[in-house]
């Protein structure tokens, strides 16, 4: 924190207890410091480098699965459209088809990651924040449903866990990146080296 947003949150703290003609409460003191660090733009700014991060995951999922279900023997397979199973099939691919064999322990630290930042990204993105906790800490809601009972529980996430998701998602969009690479030039050399050179 900069010596200036320090003067202006213990000035805003000031004019708040004058105001209230009385102390603040720790959540009253929460809401005068996000103010005086603006951070409602910072964690906004944050949820969209991580939403944009995750994008882009997605995106190089989806083209590694192109790439495996051209392979496929099977005619009537087709592209799975949400998160799950793309991830599942993604999965999946690497154990049928034994050309790519070599890279099943990569293919398995890539899913672990994709699944471990799914859940950060969704709890983050479609969370229902609950309450105001010390400045860029939320506490969210996650609802999921197993069979006919709906489980919920909650999540705390600070800002720093939001800016290290969207760097980790980044992280994760690079080594996807890479495999797919490996595995256009195993599958499909030729299409590869007119791509890559």
């Amino acid at each position: 924190m900069s010596l200036r947003q320090h003067l202006r949150i213990r000035w805003l703290i000031f004019k708040r207890i004058l105001q209230l003609g009385r102390p603040l409460t720790a959540t009253e003191t929460y809401e005068v410091m996000a103010v005086g660090l603006n951070e409602t733009d910072i964690i906004m700014r944050s949820v969209g480098a991580l939403t944009l991060a995750w994008a882009q995951v997605e995106t190089i999922l989806d083209y590694c699965n192109g790439v495996l279900i051209m392979h496929e023997k099977s005619p009537e397979s087709e592209l799975p459209k949400s998160l799950r199973p793309k991830i599942g099939f993604f999965r999946k691919s690497f154990d049928r088809i034994p050309e790519l064999s070599p890279f099943r322990e990569r293919v398995t630290a890539l899913v672990s990651e994709l699944n471990r930042l799914k859940t950060i990204r969704h709890d983050i993105v479609h969370g229902v924040a609950l309450e105001r906790m010390p400045v860029g800490t939320h506490k969210v809601l996650r609802i999921d449903y197993q069979g006919k009972t709906i489980k919920q529980w909650h999540a705390t996430y600070g800002l720093v866990d939001i800016v290290n998701a969207a760097n980790e998602a980044m992280s994760l969009r690079t080594e996807l990146l890479s495999l797919f690479r490996d595995v256009l030039f195993v599958l499909y050399p030729d299409q590869a080296k007119q791509i890559y050179g």
